[in-house]
């Protein structure tokens, strides 16, 4: 789950913490998606993509698309994918 105060906090089916990662002030845009078994994308609202190793919460990468991403992302074949706005 994602926290206002910008961390993501991982819990077991037990409802035991897991792991606490800090993802910056920015808050997360939509809910997260899982890419793998062991891979969550999260999406925020100053346009950064990244993913997530679910047992240890470290980052595995993050991108920036420079645009609001008003969709969630879908994952397609191993691929993460964002729709932006286009205004041209």
């Amino acid at each position: 789950m994602g926290t206002t105060a910008g961390r993501l906090v991982a819990f077991d089916a037990d409802g035991q913490r897991l792991w606490q990662a800090d993802t910056t002030e920015v808050p997360i845009r939509h809910p997260f998606v899982r890419l793998d078994q062991t891979t969550m994308v999260a999406t925020f609202v100053d346009g950064r993509v990244a993913a997530y190793d679910l047992r240890t919460g470290a980052v595995r990468w993050e991108n920036h698309v420079q645009a609001d991403l008003q969709l969630p992302p879908v994952v397609a074949d191993g691929r993460v994918i964002v729709v932006t706005p286009d205004v041209t």
